[in-house]
């Protein structure tokens, strides 16, 4: 497949190690990607070296980062979308524990085809709002691991994030060049939230694709009760001195 030596030859310039077996299935999944993309609007990159480059690379790159520090066993993928960064972690760690979420039924459909086309085993994929799963005795203050991509603004996601985290569990935000400028904006649901910021990360694609970041903020103490609130209400009043 002409897809298969792209991702090689990208991969090849880069630290990302890689099989044969899993450039296949990036590839695969890039394919189902596009198809699926003229039905349902998944992505707006569509371009096969973006695809390789600003979802599958952005999402290595970030574990990668991550697993530099502390090797993940599970991870709960919030507003997963298309699969980024959860699908890929999981190619490349097929060992890992992985639960997709989205609120779009489109989203999660896309998702199952992709998991089950694959051969992806040990994934859970759930069709729900993080505010409505969070008010869920089974998932509330349940995960170790959480990452976001792409969701919304550092201080909606923590709100979103954090009730579905253990205490000592961490919540990984990966974010473009604004990754400080909302560090600064979250600093305050930070504290009302009981979570603190524990590092920053950052990371440059190839071929002049940008800088990304990997925001580490760990969780110190029992969420307040009251959190998260109706779906909607952290986006449109999000926690503000």
């Amino acid at each position: 497949m002409e897809a298969v030596e792209l991702f090689r030859s990208v991969c090849a310039e880069t630290e990302v190690a890689i099989s044969e077996r899993q450039l296949k299935q990036l590839a695969l999944y890039g394919h189902w990607l596009r198809e699926w993309n003229e039905r349902f609007n998944l992505t707006a990159i569509t371009d096969w070296r973006e695809i390789c480059v600003k979802h599958f690379l952005d999402s290595a790159y970030a574990l990668i980062s991550i697993e530099r520090k502390q090797c993940l066993e599970s991870v709960l993928d919030l507003g997963s979308g298309a699969g980024f960064p959860g699908v890929v972690w999981k190619i490349l760690r097929p060992d890992l524990g992985l639960t997709l979420c989205d609120s779009l039924r489109k989203r999660t459909q896309f998702l199952k085809f992709v998991t089950d086309g694959l051969g992806l085993s040990g994934v859970v994929i759930l069709h729900a709002r993080a505010e409505e799963l969070a008010r869920l005795a089974d998932f509330r203050e349940r995960f170790a691991n959480v990452t976001a991509r792409a969701v919304a603004r550092l201080p909606v996601l923590i709100e979103l994030a954090s009730p579905l985290l253990q205490v000592g569990g961490s919540f990984y935000g990966l974010k473009g060049p604004t990754s400080l400028q909302e560090i600064g904006e979250a600093e305050h649901a930070f504290g009302v939230l009981r979570c603190a910021l524990q590092s920053v990360d950052h990371y440059v694609l190839p071929f002049d694709s940008g800088g990304r970041s990997v925001i580490t903020i760990t969780k110190t103490g029992s969420t307040p009760a009251r959190f998260p609130r109706r779906p909607g209400d952290a986006a449109r009043q999000p926690i503000m001195p």
